[in-house]
C-alpha cells in the first residue's frame, strides 16, 4: 500500500529547475495538495493514523513522502543561494516542514475528508501558501 501511495507522489513530485526560487518552491505545495487529497488523501490520512501506533510505518512514510519534500526544498533553495536571489539559509532542513505542513494541516486535520476536496481547490490552496513560504527563504514577497 505504502509502495502504491509512493509511486503516485513520486509522479507528482518530479524534481525540476524552472531558473528561479518562486518558480521552483511553486511545485512543491502543489505536489503535497495534490497527495493529500482525493483518494490518494483519503490513503495517507489512514496511514497516518496507523503510523502512530506502528514505527515502521511511520519511518516508511517519512521516507516515502516526508524527505522527497525535504530535499527537493533544500536544493532549490541551494540553487537560488547559488545562483545570488537570496542569502544562505540557516535551519535549511527545516524548510521541507515549512512547505509540507501546512498543506497536511489543511488537507489532513479539518473535518473535511480529502476525497471532497477538488483538485483546483488543492492547487489555489497550495498557491496562496507560496508567499509565506518565500518569506521563510528570505525571498520577499510575490
Amino acid at each position: 500500500m505504502i509502495a502504491a501511495a509512493a509511486a503516485y507522489h513520486e509522479t507528482l513530485d518530479t524534481q525540476s529547475d524552472n531558473g528561479s526560487l518562486e518558480g521552483d518552491l511553486r511545485a512543491v505545495p502543489r505536489a503535497k495538495a495534490a497527495t493529500l487529497t482525493g483518494e490518494g488523501g483519503r490513503l495517507m490520512q489512514a496511514l497516518i493514523g496507523e503510523a502512530t501506533q506502528n514505527t515502521a510505518l511511520a519511518e516508511a512514510l517519512t521516507d516515502a513522502f516526508l524527505t522527497p519534500v525535504h530535499r527537493r526544498v533544500e536544493e532549490a533553495v541551494r540553487r537560488a543561494v547559488d545562483r545570488g536571489e537570496i542569502p544562505p539559509v540557516e535551519d535549511i532542513e527545516l524548510l521541507g516542514d515549512v512547505a509540507a505542513g501546512p498543506m497536511m494541516s489543511r488537507f489532513l486535520l479539518t473535518p473535511r475528508r480529502p476525497d471532497q476536496v477538488e483538485a483546483v481547490t488543492a492547487e489555489h490552496t497550495a498557491d496562496r501558501l507560496l508567499p509565506f513560504i518565500l518569506r521563510a527563504v528570505g525571498g520577499g514577497n510575490t
